[in-house]
């Protein structure tokens, strides 16, 4: 009975839709109108993901190096994001408007600041359910070769990135891009503000509530030079609050393809800062890829050095979400891997299967620290290792094409020079459905 009311009333509907054409051939605004919303929605999408994240991570010895401790879970929750994009057309082939922001809320949180929702400095703020935030409002323009936006945007030129939840930070301000050829594109970016994904305003961040620099720029460029792929940028940060010099980054990535599927890479990320390294920090990276039988072996390096001990944090400005770098190895693994002198090696194997079914295991092994991390000096380890792994399934075709479920898991442990376990188990299940209306 209810699809055949549906039914009637859908043909009631496109009759009536009908008529009204008939009726009225033309815009009431004119014919300039039409044109110019033709223009907006000519290539426009309009796109909906809704997510949900449940994790559950325990540590023992985090923050400190007993013997007797005890395994804590420090989070327990499940999330949710509802994400909107809107991206338009171009009127005139010049300008358009690009507009995104999420939902998101808790269904229950046991713990902290579990970085999917809204959080209040290092807590969740559970008064904060369903807020929206708008994360990207930007004017796009293009001209022959050049392109740009201007507004709330995103990082991604040079030596700025962008901090990920779900969804990506916000910076305030505008980029540009100059195509030279078909091989060479410089890029540009400045912004004098930025929050996380999990912050709606400065005052939510980790740096007393203050944005942590006056003004951040960066030049980029890539490129391609007989098979070998190109990246380099170089960035500057006016520190906010501070009389420090101002910190300066630099980028550079290459890599080659051969037809055999095997893969070279080479990429280092590094940030000359008075303030945070007392002189130069960088990341040093080897990647070598191959295909092997039905499955891909993907193996990084890493070599991580500062002028005074401290651990590195690849980002111009290093506050923990105050900015992002573009440095390229991520390992999902725990830990980050980058305490100075730390050589790192992950070997990961992943794979598809028939009928959208993928998964991946991973195992990272790395030497020490003298110095520990910077929120627990007195942690020193001999090494650490970690091993992790995903299996998921992605929707292959029909209306939910892409609609995603996964789970991860990780374990990594460290060896305490005070003779004390340091153990972190991590599991995370999600479900990523995505759905376009244009």
């Amino acid at each position: 009975m209810f699809k055949k009311s549906l039914l009637a009333l859908s043909i009631a509907a496109a009759a009536t839709m009908s008529a009204n054409v008939m009726a009225a051939e033309e815009s009431a605004a004119g014919d300039k109108y039409t044109e110019a919303l033709n223009e907006f929605i000519t290539g426009a999408t309009l796109s909906v993901v809704g997510v949900t994240d449940t994790r559950y991570r325990t540590n023992k010895n985090r923050w400190g190096a007993d013997p007797s401790a005890e395994t804590v879970t420090d989070l327990d929750y499940t999330d949710y994001n509802i994400i909107l994009g809107f991206q338009s057309g171009y009127h005139k082939d010049t300008v358009g408007l690009n507009l995104a922001g999420y939902f998101s809320g808790s269904a229950y949180n046991r713990g902290g600041c579990a970085e999917i929702s809204q959080c209040d400095n290092w807590n969740q703020a559970d008064d904060r359910n369903g807020t929206f935030k708008l994360t990207t409002a930007a004017i796009k323009l293009k001209s022959g070769p050049i392109s740009g936006e201007v507004g709330l945007i995103q990082g991604g030129v040079g030596t700025i990135g962008n901090v990920w939840s779900f969804v990506p930070g916000t910076y305030r301000g505008a980029k540009a891009f100059w195509a030279i050829n078909d091989a060479w594109t410089l890029g540009y970016m400045g912004a004098d503000y930025f929050t996380a994904p999990w912050q709606l305003t400065e005052k939510d961040n980790h740096q007393g509530g203050k944005n942590s620099f006056d003004w951040l720029h960066s030049l980029g460029l890539t490129g391609n030079i007989n098979g070998i792929s190109l990246n380099m940028g170089v960035g500057q940060a006016n520190l906010a609050n501070t009389n420090a010099d101002d910190n300066t980054s630099f980028k550079f990535a290459a890599s080659y393809a051969f037809d055999n599927g095997m893969s070279l890479g080479f990429d280092t990320y590094g940030v000359d800062s008075e303030t945070d390294y007392d002189g130069y920090g960088a990341h040093y990276g080897l990647q070598f890829a191959m295909p092997v039988a039905s499955w891909t072996w993907d193996s990084q390096l890493r070599y991580t050095s500062t002028s005074n001990g401290a651990e590195f944090a690849p980002r111009t400005v290093g506050g923990y979400g105050s900015n992002n770098g573009t440095w390229g190895q991520w390992w999902d693994a725990l830990s980050d891997w980058n305490q100075d002198g730390q050589v790192a090696w992950s070997n990961r194997a992943s794979t598809s299967f028939a009928d959208g079914w993928f998964a991946y295991v991973g195992v990272i092994v790395a030497n020490g620290s003298d110095t520990g991390e910077s929120n627990s000096p007195a942690i020193q380890w001999d090494n650490e290792w970690a091993v992790n792994g995903t299996i998921g399934y992605s929707v292959p075709r029909g209306a939910l094409k892409g609609a995603t479920i996964r789970l991860h898991a990780t374990h990594l442990e460290r060896d305490l020079d005070a003779n004390a376990d340091y153990k972190r188990d991590d599991v995370r299940f999600q479900i990523i459905v995505p759905y376009n209306f244009l």
